[in-house]
């Protein structure tokens, strides 16, 4: 460590940085919302392609006074999009000012974090906007028209499939990026190639360097061209943390040879992550800096033990020991923050990553030529449209595999700990010759605890999900999973986005019954998600229970069609069903009877009591005071109560309230909702029988653990 200072200097920087942040308090966002703000601001950058391009500001003032350092902007869909204005100006835009959004459940993408490792303050969704200074900056603006042009050509020549995915590997453009592509190679295990890492760095600055010196100029002018070049390109691809690290890397390894030193990996690497994490210290703690370090880290590392043994001196057994280490390394990281990963990403990589050179090649190549020989560059592009196919088709087989993608959940810190502990155990102990053979072990130890499921709980959890304007509850007990309601009309892709990563980051793998309490879009807008699905997202269900009605509306009639579709098992339960697992845990339906005449979807709202030994807790789905008067017989004094109609005040009546007497209740609504809920009327007949409320719209997640006889509720938002 001692030869290496920037590896020692790195290594103190990361534990201050740790160290801060775990002493710190949680951010929370100092930019406030604001409705209509007028704003003036210089252009910084600008992103995207077509109708997905937005812009990133800066130096943000409001009234004279400084809003904040940057902003990014989406221009609202009415705003006609100023094709003079160019990265320097200076704007004035008029729109809606919002905070990024903290993360509200376990497992949700956490925008206020990715927002602060790009120094970005908020969001504006502009409705005005105008020039009011035409200055602008010669080169970020002459690279960004070169990246437009480039992207143009490349979507003239390809199918916009494929064409989109180009612009990914070779631009870092991915506007133009299919969701269902992404998706594919992600899954797959190939994402990675979907950013512009070292590889493509390396082939870029490698071929310039070769081509100049060996046919232009000698070998220091070379590598002082390409190290400008380089420059450029990082400039015109965004200088993602994978492009910063890569370029950064390549030009060490030029200056080395420009002065006559020896080139060291881990130095260079070192200085890329300082400069980094000086700039953006928030990095440390996101996916795309740890794997894009890791990586690197796990092919140096693995490399250099194989190559004591020659292994390496052939190069698919070097290809093979590169993804080895690669995977290795960067297996805790992807499941701190995926949550699964496939069982033969390494095949995948294997198979494509060879291949990555001719993409490379042929894209670069085939788009300079689309300008002046389209022929010959429909060729190039032809045969890169044939390999992307080729690599998507692949990602396809694999995912048919039975049992191919891995649901772990999030893993604890001590099980990462111990996993990167039985690592550097191997690497130490590979040089001892006694125990040489056995230290395969260590690698076999330390997968197994990160893959052992520690994390089960036991007794009774209810988790009332930050869905918005909407609802979800999960019910766990022991090894069963149920789901209530999933659904938001202010959230859009509500299973994706919020269901289906909660369920994985738990590590759940099969929801045993999702009860549908009524048609309502905000209760089953993420459910059809989920069923809607090919996969279900990678999630099992067991079996789909609705409300047994005597009449039926348009909704309910196109609900239920949709479940039958989906091919998963359902029924209908109607007051007096009910479900046991154990003596102890029972869920039965108190509404509605089957010829119950309701008058509208949410009167017909199935309401369940369940029962844990000493526990009880009612959910009401989105029942009003007309149909309480139907259950009041049923019900009796609960512990929980998931309160009804995101807290309306035409729910949770005062006879009702004083029939069950809820110990702690649980609202679901958005923040900021355009109903007002939960209301006041509500909020003061809970508070009269001192109930504990919760409401994820000021605490996301909410939490109820219960023993049986000891309950706790927690919420994620402190």
């Amino acid at each position: 460590m001692l030869k290496r200072p920037l590896c020692l200097a790195v290594c103190i920087y990361i534990a201050f940085l740790v160290g801060m942040r775990w002493v710190s308090e949680k951010d929370v966002p100092d930019l406030q919302a604001q409705n209509t703000v007028t704003i003036l601001c210089q252009l910084d950058e600008i992103r995207g392609m077509g109708e997905k391009k937005n812009f990133v500001v800066s130096s943000v003032v409001a009234d004279g006074k400084k809003v904040c350092n940057k902003l990014r902007v989406f221009p609202n869909d009415s705003l006609k999009w100023d094709q003079t204005m160019e990265i320097g100006n200076i704007l004035e835009l008029t729109g809606d000012l919002q905070p990024p959004e903290p993360a509200g459940n376990p497992g949700q993408f956490d925008e206020v974090s990715y927002y602060e490792s790009q120094g970005i303050s908020g969001k504006l969704y502009c409705r005005k906007l105008s020039v009011k200074d035409h200055k602008k900056y010669l080169i970020p603006q002459t690279l960004y028209k070169i990246r437009q042009s480039l992207c143009t050509q490349i979507e003239s020549i390809l199918p916009a499939q494929t064409a989109g995915v180009l612009w990914a590997m070779l631009l870092a453009e991915k506007s133009g990026l299919d969701d269902t592509v992404k998706e594919l190679y992600t899954k797959g295990g190939i994402g990675h190639i979907l950013a512009i890492s070292g590889l493509h760095i390396s082939l870029i600055g490698a071929g310039l360097f070769f081509f100049f010196r060996k046919y232009i100029m000698p070998m220091r002018a070379a590598a002082v061209l390409v190290i400008f070049l380089l420059l450029l390109y990082g400039q015109l691809t965004g200088f993602s943390i994978s492009t910063a690290r890569a370029v950064t890397m390549m030009i060490l390894m030029l200056t080395a040879r420009i002065l006559g030193e020896r080139y060291d990996t881990l130095n260079a690497l070192a200085c890329a992550a300082l400069l980094e994490l000086f700039s953006h210290p928030e990095a440390l703690f996101q996916a795309s800096f740890l794997l894009s370090y890791g990586t690197i880290l796990g092919i140096i590392f693995f490399i250099r033990e194989w190559n004591d043994q020659n292994i390496t001196e052939h190069k698919l057994r070097g290809l093979f020991v590169s993804n080895l280490g690669m995977m290795l390394l960067t297996l805790p990281v992807v499941l701190y923050f995926y949550y699964e990963f496939n069982l033969f990403s390494f095949v995948a990589n294997t198979i494509v990553l060879p291949c990555m050179s001719l993409v490379m090649a042929l894209g670069i190549g085939g788009s300079l030529l689309s300008y002046a020989f389209t022929f010959l560059a429909g060729y190039m592009l032809g045969a890169v449209h044939y390999i992307l196919l080729y690599f998507q088709w692949i990602c396809e087989w694999i995912q048919k595999i039975p049992g191919a993608m891995y649901v772990t959940g999030q893993p604890s810190m001590v099980q990462i700990l111990t996993y990167y502990g039985g690592l550097i155990l191997f690497l130490i102990f590979a040089r001892v010759k006694r125990i040489k053979r056995f230290r395969y072990c260590f690698i076999m130890f330390s997968v197994l605890i990160l893959l052992w499921p520690f994390k089960q709980e036991k007794g009774l959890i209810i988790t009332c999900l930050d869905v918005g304007q909407g609802d979800c509850t999960m019910i766990q007990c022991e090894d069963h999973t149920f789901m209530i309601d999933g659904g938001s009309t202010s959230v859009s892709q509500t299973g994706k986005k919020r269901i289906s990563p909660w369920l994985k980051f738990k590590g759940i793998k099969k929801i045993d019954a999702i009860f549908i309490t009524h048609s309502d879009e905000d209760h089953i807008s993420g459910i059809l998600e989920l069923l809607e699905a090919e996969d279900h997202m990678g999630i099992q269900i067991g079996k789909v229970v609705l409300p047994a009605v005597n009449k039926t509306d348009e909704s309910y009639c196109r609900l239920e069609n949709k479940v039958r579709l989906s091919k998963i098992p359902y029924m209908k339960m109607e007051k007096g069903d009910t479900i046991h697992l154990k003596p102890d845990f029972t869920l039965d339906c108190i509404h509605p009877y089957r010829t119950y005449d309701w008058e509208d979807a949410n009167d017909y709202s199935l309401v369940l009591q369940l029962t844990y030994k000493n526990f009880r807790g009612v959910f009401m789905g989105d029942l009003g005071e007309k149909g309480e008067k139907e259950i009041l017989s049923a019900l009796r004094p609960v512990t929980f109560l998931k309160t009804g109609h995101h807290g309306s005040k035409n729910s949770s009546s005062e006879e009702f309230l004083d029939k069950i007497r809820p110990e702690t209740a649980s609202i679901s609504a958005g923040r900021n909702n355009r109903y007002h809920h939960p209301h006041a009327e509500t909020l003061k007949r809970l508070e009269k029988y001192g109930t504990i409320i919760k409401r994820t719209d000021e605490c996301g997640a909410i939490t109820v653990k219960s023993s049986g006889n000891n309950t706790d509720i927690r919420v994620y938002l402190e």
